[in-house]
């Protein structure tokens, strides 16, 4: 199952990253409009996928995936707002690292995202299984994790 407005979406998503990559050269303030432009609506159509995908029964892994992206992404976001609301402040308490966790929240949950695409490709084609490993293996959502693929015996032959 591929989400319905794919095509377009990888399109206006392609025009989007070419445009800003030329402008944000010259005006600094228009990569956060990217950011803004791309972010909000791919995490959107990934909440409507996953939504569409548990209508049909999903497996266990692909919701683990889904919550621990959520989880990084909800708290890069809240980092990011706090860098760009209140800095000054930080720099005064002498915690000026909402920048950093930004970044390091937001690529945890982009390979969080990642996974989630992979091992939708592979209940789609049924091609192999995966399990899901956890960087701390104690924690169920854990915010680092990645994909152990096993081909399948059909495949093997």
């Amino acid at each position: 199952m591929t989400f319905p407005f794919s095509k377009w979406l990888k399109r206006c998503f392609l025009g989007i990253a070419i445009l800003t990559s030329c402008f944000c050269q010259v005006y600094p303030d228009v990569n956060k409009f990217a950011l803004v432009m791309t972010s909000l609506p791919s995490s959107v159509a990934t909440v409507i996928d996953y939504r569409m995908r548990k209508k049909q029964g999903c497996s266990g892994l692909l919701t683990e995936l889904f919550a621990s992206f959520s989880l990084c992404w909800f708290v890069a976001f809240l980092c990011w707002t706090i860098d760009q609301a209140a800095c000054d402040v930080t720099l005064r308490l002498g915690f000026p690292y909402f920048h950093a966790l930004w970044h390091i929240y937001s690529a945890l949950g982009i390979c969080n995202l990642a996974n989630y695409f992979i091992m939708k490709q592979i209940e789609d084609k049924q091609a192999s299984s995966a399990e899901l490993v956890r960087v701390p293996s104690c924690i169920k959502y854990s915010c680092y994790s990645y994909l152990k693929i096993h081909p399948s015996a059909y495949h093997l032959k």
